[in-house]
């Protein structure tokens, strides 16, 4: 069952995460801050005195959701990895999110045209790499036209220093697409920081077959026996559908599977 996903981080922050009363985050140097606004400024809106009480439930539900799931409670969650401070979705950004001391690196999966699993957000490359100029003729072309090799050419990073000069560093010029086993890899590098992964299946219909190609991955690397390591989501019905059925909830060595409000399982509003 899936407990919670954390929220939407609009590029302002580097993690954050669903909490009790407000939203958990770090800024650009690691320091927690609380933010109440979201909830305050709903409730003046909308004018439902019984938006706190909900708001409590829905808390102390998550709070025993997480709980039976072997999940931290709160969870710091980074949001593509520390995407404020680095390009999302690479390796500088999930490095600093580890080291950081993130509970859970989130990531987007879809799979390349010759079947590999990538960490890519957008259904296709044009804002976050330079694939106008590397293949122009497949600029707004889906990542699932791309083989590996092809997406490894791109430069994933110099769009970061060119749309935030102030947090630019020539370091993030020509950065790779990641793999799903890359960002693993990542997860495993520092025996002192070890975060889980928190991982969406995006546009699956692209992608079919794609959730149990996740779970061979998982199971390979062996993150499936790590109880509370491994959080899954989806805004797909049907991919929702086929994650429980690839790794059953309640199996021993299932990882808490999520969807959308009104599908199968009960979660919290979650990343996209």
């Amino acid at each position: 069952m899936g407990p919670f996903a954390g929220a939407e981080n609009g590029g302002d922050f580097s993690m954050s995460c669903k909490v009790c009363e407000g939203w958990l985050r770090y800024d650009t140097v690691g320091r927690m801050k609380e933010d109440f606004t979201m909830r305050k400024s709903l409730i003046a809106m909308l004018g439902l005195a019984a938006l706190g009480s909900a708001s409590a439930g829905w808390a102390t539900e998550g709070k025993s959701l997480a709980a039976a799931q072997g999940i931290p409670y709160p969870a710091v969650i980074a949001h593509r990895g520390a995407s404020y401070d680095a390009p999302e979705s690479t390796t500088p950004a999930y490095l600093l999110a580890r080291d950081l001391g993130a509970d859970y690196l989130e990531l987007d999966l879809q799979r390349t045209r010759d079947g590999v699993l990538v960490v890519v957000h957008d259904d296709e490359l044009s804002r976050t790499s330079d694939v106008a100029e590397r293949f122009p003729e497949r600029k707004l072309s889906p990542v699932s036209a791309f083989t590996l090799a092809e997406l490894k050419t791109l430069d994933a990073g110099s769009w970061f220093n060119e749309a935030y000069p102030e947090r630019a560093r020539p370091s993030f010029s020509k950065l790779s697409i990641l793999t799903l086993d890359e960002v693993i890899d990542i997860a495993e590098g520092n025996p002192e920081r070890q975060p889980g992964l928190y991982i969406e299946t995006k546009v699956p219909n692209q992608f079919p077959g794609i959730e149990k190609q996740l779970k061979q991955r998982l199971e390979a690397r062996g993150w499936l026996s790590r109880p509370g390591r491994v959080v899954l989501q989806t805004f797909d019905r049907n991919s929702l559908a086929l994650l429980h059925e690839a790794m059953p909830p309640g199996a021993e060595d299932s990882p808490a599977v999520g969807g959308n409000q009104g599908h199968r399982t009960r979660l919290w509003p979650g990343f996209r």
